[in-house]
């Protein structure tokens, strides 16, 4: 049975040359060093999904002190792994073993802004996943390192939360992550949600 297991800072290396770089576009991918300062400022948290030894799939988190949200900062399975239900179960388990009381925030590139027909189908794939497994589309979204990102939400609590609110405490986690470069490398905004995703 596939379990969650916290990684430690040489397990997360490994995972991100063996597996991240390639699975991740590289302006999309944090560096290794900046993971690593996160998680020792006790702002991030790296998870792998085990069969065993076997590692099935990964995900890194921003953790709020307040323990409200979790923003998924990357979530895969192991490439030869995939189309098995395995990336349904982990999403599952982790948002239940992840603390968050209202649930998870997590970024998916706006198809609007797809450069061709094949990113097109793999960013529409790509929210179908998370909204089949529980996530809604919310009208927040954000530039971010110029690239636009629909904000998901995968609620872990029971009381339901707005879009208003969730605006609000995307602004807010951003400022956290990124502290004073945070006007300089994102702006988070609400649209429409007659408008195309």
């Amino acid at each position: 049975m596939a379990e969650i297991r916290l990684l430690d800072e040489i397990q997360l290396k490994q995972i991100y040359h063996q597996y991240m770089r390639g699975d991740f576009p590289p302006r999309e991918l944090r560096p290794y060093r900046a993971m690593v300062s996160a998680i020792r400022d006790g702002k991030y948290a790296a998870y792998g999904y085990f069969d065993g030894d076997r590692l099935l799939a990964y995900s890194c988190c921003f953790l709020q002190p307040e323990k409200e949200y979790v923003f998924m900062d990357y979530f895969a399975v192991v490439p030869d792994l995939r189309d098995q239900g395995i990336g349904s179960a982990f999403l599952s388990d982790l948002a239940a073993a992840v603390p968050a009381q209202k649930g998870f925030f997590i970024e998916a590139e706006c198809v609007s802004g797809a450069k061709n027909e094949r990113e097109r189908d793999q960013r529409e794939r790509r929210i179908r996943f998370y909204v089949r497994n529980g996530a809604r589309v919310t009208t927040v979204k954000c530039v971010l390192f110029f690239i636009d990102y629909n904000i998901l939400f995968l609620p872990t609590g029971d009381l339901p939360v707005s879009d208003d609110s969730l605006f609000d405490a995307v602004v807010e986690f951003y400022r956290y992550i990124y502290g004073t470069r945070f006007s300089r490398l994102c702006r988070p905004y609400r649209e429409d949600p007659a408008e195309e995703q």
